[in-house]
């Protein structure tokens, strides 16, 4: 794909590129309409980013995410969507990349896609409960026309929101394995259940 080298090649050209601040959706926009052709059947690839931090605390795999089409890496923030060349949104924390197919969209289709999502997701709207990286990436990509089961579950814990902070369950849990009864606020478990029925028959 034509458009897809050219955004290669000459991303690091762009201003703010190649710095920590990276470039912004509107200079990515700016040029990427120059270059548009009417192509179509982009690849669609999902970047996969530890979050070291999270994953300590919670004690489950919790990743960023970021979508890469024509070219570029796009994710959601607090800043709102940012763009990157691929894989590199935090290249220390890079774990891996998974093909997610072609988009039947025209790349200046895919164009207006962005730009009504950049309307659509402002940084002010973003939450780690439901509203983040991997909430965007499952609209993005249902958006770019994907089959909604193409982002694997795993990469997908944080996309829709909770009634009880995960970490906060996995804390609830330790305990109660540490100690081996049920914490007030949860069900017990069969091997509880069990054992106060023995008890109970005494």
């Amino acid at each position: 794909n034509a458009f897809y080298a050219a955004e290669l090649a000459t991303f690091t050209k762009a201003p703010g590129a190649g710095t920590d601040e990276g470039i912004t959706l509107p200079s990515y926009m700016l040029r990427a309409a120059r270059k548009a052709r009417g192509n179509r059947f982009a690849p669609v690839t999902l970047h996969v980013y530890d979050t070291f931090w999270l994953t300590m605390k919670a004690g489950l795999p919790t990743f960023h995410t970021g979508v890469e089409v024509l070219g570029t890496e796009f994710a959601y923030g607090d800043m709102g969507i940012c763009c990157c060349r691929p894989g590199e949104y935090d290249v220390v924390r890079y774990r891996k990349a998974v093909p997610l197919g072609r988009t039947d969209l025209r790349d200046q289709e895919v164009l207006l896609v962005l730009r009504e999502l950049q309307q659509e997701w402002p940084g002010e709207a973003y939450s780690l409960n439901g509203h983040n990286c991997q909430t965007f990436a499952a609209a993005f990509c249902d958006r770019l026309g994907l089959e909604h089961s193409c982002i694997p579950a795993e990469f997908l814990v944080f996309a829709d929101p909770w009634l009880v902070a995960p970490w906060e369950v996995a804390a609830i849990l330790g305990n109660r394995d540490s100690k081996g009864v049920a914490e007030p606020g949860l069900p017990p478990s069969p091997k509880d259940r069990k054992s106060t029925r023995l008890n109970s028959s005494h």
